[in-house]
């Protein structure tokens, strides 16, 4: 009887200690250790990324997602509310045709001697010309998305910019947009839209905390590019 009565009595209270764990949905600013093999970013090409486990995705971004998101935001210091604002804005959230076809989420575009092969022709029926890299993985994309944006003179100012906003317009007016582009904009509505729907910010203070948490490492060169 008596064990009987204990089994009963931790049955009962046994969920009230897991509940914390199940209903949980802040994400805490210090986080645990990243997994992955990734060194800082020192002006050159490296591949591989932070993964923070303890991140999860939201609505349409999946948990894959939005880890290398924070995993690209940390080693090259940008945003992951503006890195997947574009994910949703550039590729609707991965199922574009050149997210599909070349796991590229973000329009960029192939060049020769670039790291990575050729994929499918940009816009409908090789409308806009050109081709999209294509890149064997999510996270190499993720990987050289913020390589392309921190090494290039039209999207740089995102390094170190704690601003979603100003970074967006920083990377329309770079190419991502018309140059010309305001917060009016229908692509600077589109992505502060996606930011605010589903609460990115709070990916941009777990990463922000992690800025220059990575080792460095003397690479060799491999050449980037812009979108488009």
């Amino acid at each position: 009887m008596k064990k009987g009565c204990l089994g009963c009595l931790l049955f009962f209270i046994l969920p009230f200690f897991l509940l914390p764990f199940f209903f949980s949905g802040e994400l805490s600013e210090d986080g645990g250790e990243a997994t992955g093999l990734a060194v800082a970013f020192n002006g050159e090409y490296t591949e591989g990324l932070p993964i923070f486990s303890e991140i999860k995705g939201r609505g349409p971004i999946t948990d894959e997602h939005a880890q290398a998101a924070v995993g690209a935001a940390v080693k090259y210091q940008l945003l992951p509310s503006v890195i997947l604002s574009q994910l949703g804005y550039e590729s609707t959230y991965g199922q574009s045709q050149s997210g599909r076809n070349d796991t590229n989420f973000f329009g960029i575009t192939w060049f020769p001697g670039c790291p990575y092969p050729q994929g499918s022709a940009r816009g409908i029926g090789g409308s806009e010309g050109g081709f999209y890299m294509k890149f064997p993985n999510l996270k190499a994309c993720y990987d050289y998305y913020g390589f392309m944006v921190a090494s290039q003179s039209n999207f740089n100012q995102c390094v170190g910019n704690k601003d979603p906003g100003s970074c967006l317009l920083i990377l329309g007016r770079g190419g991502y947009a018309a140059a010309g582009i305001t917060e009016g904009s229908p692509y600077y509505q589109g992505a502060m839209s996606i930011i605010k729907s589903y609460n990115l910010t709070e990916y941009d203070a777990f990463a922000i905390k992690h800025w220059n948490s990575l080792p460095i490492k003397k690479t060799s060169l491999i050449a980037g590019k812009s979108k488009g």
